[in-house]
């Protein structure tokens, strides 16, 4: 089903707000359009998306807008589409809550709607946002349900922002790694002190070095990047090396 889905040319992108509301945009094309504060990046073709952190104990909204079009092709044939309904949201984070406009998540086709994402993220954590979606269309006169998934929208949520010096300073001095559990990529924030040349390597834990790289890290944040889908699901270790410092820990693919 994935291939109808991406057919019908949803256009997602997110934004900050200070409530909860947000107000459809009939005016979008059929793009996905990159959010401000996001990173964009391709698996096999598939995009995804790395949504703007979150931090414990501070609000957060996060606002997806819909055009949907008014036709599509389906199983090989034109078909016209009746409406796109979001039913639920998939590893919601605890705290976090969704709204709709229309309140009923239900788009017609030829539509435009939109979904605000809001409240104060309760822990440290990294999951993929995951969309469940039912979509009606008429195929040769016959109204057609087709149940989907959209994913691929990882959410990371960080400590909450540091308030003193030596928080600051333990807070850039640890790597953060995420989405972990990770299924296809993996992204690694690292902040330096200064422009080096930095080694990071992936073992798995028979101590088997399954990937290495060299990162020109320039002064202050740097996110490294792995493409782990050909690793076996498990867990793995990480090495980051800077100079005379040395980072170490562990991550878990999972499918």
């Amino acid at each position: 089903m994935k291939k109808i889905l991406l057919s019908l040319s949803v256009v997602l992108f997110t934004t900050f707000f200070t409530n909860a509301q947000c107000t459809p945009d009939p005016s979008l094309s059929g793009l996905i359009v990159p959010p401000a504060g996001s990173r964009f990046d391709t698996i096999n073709g598939t995009p995804f998306v790395v949504l703007p952190h979150g931090f414990v104990g501070q609000s957060y909204n996060e606002v997806l807008y819909f055009k949907i079009p008014s036709d599509t092709t389906a199983f090989g044939v034109q078909a016209t589409i009746n409406y796109a309904k979001l039913e639920s949201v998939l590893n919601m984070p605890p705290g976090m809550s969704l709204t709709c406009t229309p309140a009923t998540c239900k788009f017609p086709g030829g539509s435009a709607g939109c979904a605000s994402m809001g409240g104060v993220p309760q822990m440290v954590d990294s999951v993929e946002i995951e969309i469940a979606i039912e979509y009606n269309v008429t195929i040769a006169g016959l109204p057609t349900p087709i149940k989907d998934t959209l994913g691929g929208y990882y959410f990371v949520t960080k400590p909450g922002q540091p308030v003193g010096i030596e928080e600051i300073a333990a807070k850039n001095t640890t790597p953060k790694l995420y989405p972990n559990p990770a299924k296809n990529r993996l992204y690694i924030d690292y902040t330096s002190h200064a422009s080096n040349v930095t080694e990071v390597t992936l073992t798995n834990m028979l101590g088997r070095v399954v990937d290495s790289k060299s990162f020109n890290t320039q002064s202050g944040s740097n996110t490294f990047s792995f493409d782990i889908h050909p690793l076996s699901p498990g867990v793995y270790m990480y090495t980051i090396r800077e100079n005379q410092k040395t980072f170490t820990g562990r991550f878990t693919i999972s499918r």
